[in-house]
């Protein structure tokens, strides 16, 4: 069977669409096909990374189904390594969709050590966001309900479960910050609804700075971590977001900016509409599908942006393409409770996957281990990797 027909049969699948027919041709293919299996559940998610359907529960049903749970399994790690993520890495551990290496490039092993640091437990996340008014006033995420308040002049509410608007009235508060924050714990993300009608969606461990004017007198923000920007269209009135390393500005446009304290870059991603970045006296400006970088301080020339790896936050994963585990900790270190990552080793394995944010972080590096020389170690909010 030619693996265009396998994805179609798979999606059947997933919709309890199959034939009885259908059906046997789907199972007796399957331990050939378990890769393209699930990478037609990726096919499934658009550009803006709205899934058609809950992929956990495929994964879920799938496994559960009696009628391939009671086949004869092959061991496909030994069949096919590049495959390890159907059989040995997702069925046995559940952590990973698919997750293989290969060897790339020279390593170059740091501590990646965060800025702020706190012990929690392992698998213990950070779970309140949190909000500063600029006089001063503190708030948790869960003193904000659906029924709208007014902190003297900025008027906040819950829409949905992870959605809260915001609504600014300069002049009714007296100022003693220069900003409003709002801010994510590690383990949770949560967006924002933005005066001017804009809609911000805050990764874990992120900071975002509201200028005490926006929506009235400016729109600018400032951004600590990383936020998918869906900035609604004012043609005289910039919509301005300044990190450590460049400013970025827009009319009205979908992208993402990616600038955690403990990464060495920024990095900014258009999807849709016109970007500006800026840094000293250099500007580039990019187009639908190109990011950005600013690294050591220097801006550097756009490249063609992998979408579908950049925005997989947004729909609970972290994805990677021969990235190197320092690339894929750094993620990970996000939005699991990790303070400091210790390398004592030299690698060049580089890897391909996706990671569901959902597994424990003892799963997820338990994942890694099995397809790879790398042993890990949690003690007290530390990672160390070995060999």
């Amino acid at each position: 069977m030619n693996r265009d027909r396998f994805k179609q049969l798979a999606r059947k699948y997933l919709n309890d669409e199959l034939s009885g027919e259908e059906l046997k041709e789907f199972l007796s293919a399957l331990d050939d096909q378990e890769y393209a299996f699930y990478e037609s559940i990726d096919d499934e998610i658009d550009l803006d990374h709205t899934p058609s359907f809950d992929s956990e529960a495929a994964f879920a049903k799938l496994l559960q189904d009696e009628r391939y749970a009671e086949r004869p399994r092959v061991r496909r790690l030994e069949r096919h390594v590049w495959t390890a993520v159907a059989c040995s890495v997702l069925i046995m551990i559940g952590s990973l969709v698919y997750l293989n290496y290969s060897k790339s490039g020279q390593g170059n092993p740091t501590r990646i050590t965060a800025v702020a640091k706190k012990t929690i437990k392992e698998d213990q996340p950070d779970i309140h966001g949190t909000i500063r008014l600029a006089d001063g006033t503190q708030l948790a995420l869960a003193d904000i309900n659906e029924e709208e308040h007014d902190y003297k002049g900025v008027k906040l509410s819950r829409i949905s479960e992870n959605l809260y608007k915001v609504d600014i009235h300069p002049g009714g508060q007296a100022s003693k910050l220069p900003y409003h924050e709002f801010s994510t714990g590690k383990g949770i993300s949560y967006a924002l609804l933005l005066p001017d009608g804009s809609k911000v969606d805050l990764n874990s461990g992120t900071t975002l700075k509201l200028n005490p004017g926006f929506g009235v007198s400016n729109r600018d923000c400032e951004l600590s971590g990383e936020a998918y920007f869906d900035v609604t269209h004012n043609e005289s009135l910039a919509f301005r977001v300044k990190t450590r390393d460049y400013d970025v500005k827009v009319l009205g446009t979908q992208f993402n900016v990616k600038s955690y304290p403990h990464n060495s870059y920024s990095q900014t991603a258009l999807v849709k509409g016109n970007v500006h970045v800026a840094k000293d006296h250099r500007e580039v400006n990019l187009l639908p599908g190109d990011q950005v970088r600013a690294q050591a301080g220097v801006l550097q020339n756009k490249s063609k942006a992998n979408l579908r790896d950049i925005l997989a936050w947004k729909e609970g994963y972290f994805r990677f393409t021969d990235a190197r585990i320092e690339d894929i900790m750094r993620d990970i270190m996000t939005w699991y409770a990790i303070d400091e990552i210790d390398y004592q080793y030299t690698s060049n394995e580089s890897f391909t996957g996706s990671i569901m944010r959902t597994r424990s972080l003892k799963d997820v590096l338990a994942s890694i281990e099995k397809i790879s020389n790398l042993r890990f170690e949690i003690r007290e909010g530390r990672v160390i990797v070995r060999k």
